[in-house]
């Protein structure tokens, strides 16, 4: 999945403009929107942490224990 993202997102731009449009602007249109909001989302998801990672409340680094 990691290494469809980045060739998810130009063929939905290039696909768009140079197939989709030809039928409907709107889907079109639509196709960048869904290709803009991708490469946030993922790296939100990219850079979460697990459920037992600590972050917000640490108060020494994790090697001077």
């Amino acid at each position: 999945m990691p290494a469809l993202v980045p060739a998810l997102v130009p063929a939905l731009f290039v696909g768009a403009w140079a197939f989709v449009r030809l039928w409907s602007v709107p889907l079109a249109i639509g196709m960048c929107l869904v290709a803009m909001v991708i490469p946030p989302v993922a790296a939100v998801v990219a850079d979460r942490r697990g459920p037992d990672d600590r972050w917000w409340d640490e108060r020494e680094h994790p090697r001077e224990r």
